[in-house]
Order: structure tokens, then C-alpha cells, then sequence
């Protein structure tokens, strides 16, 4: 299964860049997905390239009826890697997310990049792997479908951010 998030925002790609790099800033918008417990467990920034490993407590709520091999509760681990950007356009980068007893990862490419007028347009292109040769198909959609709803509340937390920063800096 694959995983295709667009989202755009209206600040320039630095701008955006600077908030999803920012380890307080990662606190805060897992925390505002419905993570709990998020902290940075790892952040180095070197040569231009940003590293950030957010590790959390989340809530997967399984498909009806529940399956008993899909952990409802469980540590989550977020990593992101970040390339140095050769123009200032664009940033282009990894992630990955897993979770502790759940046999699934999902990852694959993030970039962002100037949108047609004003703002950023960020994409995260990935796919779920797993280790389990025979896998659920309904654990798998679950755990996709948990993915993308949080990459929707990290970019709306990122917008409300661009839109009242000064909130944030309290």
C-alpha cells in the first residue's frame, strides 16, 4: 500500500522548512496530531543536513471488529532526514515511521518545493513494508490510515503556525 500526502502552505519553502526542523516545533505539532508523550530523541544538524528522530505514544484505533494482533497502543518513532538544499527552492529528504508490535513501516521521500503562485507545496511519497510475509490486510489499511490522518494534523498545526506564530513563541 502507498501513501501519496500534497499539502500546501502559504510561506515561502525556508520558512516552512525552518518550522518541520525545528525539534520545539516537533514537540508541539505531534502533540497536535494527538501524540502523547512526543519527544526529540535524536537531532543533528551538520553539513546541511537536518536528522530528527520524535518518538511518541499514540493511539491506533482498530478496524471494526477489533483484531486482535493490532496493538490499539504503542510507541511510535518518527524519523526524518532532511538533504541539504542546493538552491534554496526546494528541500528533499527521507522519512520513516514505526511502530513497537506493530510488524509495519512505512517511508519514503519528502521534498518541498516553491507552489505555483505563493507558498510551499510539500509532498511525502511512501509506501508501507512489512515484516510479516502473511499480514492483515485490514491491520495494514489501519495503520496507513492512522498515518496519513496525522500527517493531515502536523500540516494543520504547521499552518496555523505560519498564520500566528507569535502564539507559539510564548
Amino acid at each position: 500500500m502507498e501513501v501519496n500526502f500534497r499539502h500546501h502552505y502559504a510561506a515561502e519553502s525556508d520558512a516552512v522548512f525552518a518550522i518541520l526542523t525545528s525539534p520545539n516545533l516537533a514537540i508541539a505539532r505531534c502533540s497536535a496530531a494527538g501524540q502523547h508523550n512526543a519527544k526529540v530523541v535524536e537531532f543533528s544538524q551538520s553539513v546541511g543536513i537536518v536528522s530528527m528522530r520524535i518518538r511518541s505514544d499514540v493511539t491506533i484505533t482498530p478496524a471494526s471488529p477489533p483484531r486482535p494482533s493490532l496493538v490499539p497502543a504503542v510507541v511510535w518513532e518518527q524519523h526524518e532526514e532532511w538533504d541539504p538544499s542546493p538552491s534554496g527552492a526546494s528541500h528533499s529528504g527521507t522519512w520513516q515511521i514505526t511502530a513497537r508490535g506493530v510488524p509495519l513501516t512505512i517511508g519514503g521521500t519528502m521534498w518541498l518545493s516553491r507552489a505555483e503562485g505563493l507558498g510551499t507545496l510539500a509532498a511525502m511519497n511512501g509506501e508501507v513494508r512489512c515484516s510479516l510475509p502473511v499480514l492483515n490486510a485490514t491491520m495494514t489499511a489501519t495503520f496507513l490510515a492512522h498515518v496519513e490522518q496525522d500527517l493531515q494534523l502536523q500540516a494543520a498545526f504547521v499552518d496555523h503556525y505560519i498564520s500566528a506564530p507569535r502564539q507559539w513563541l510564548d
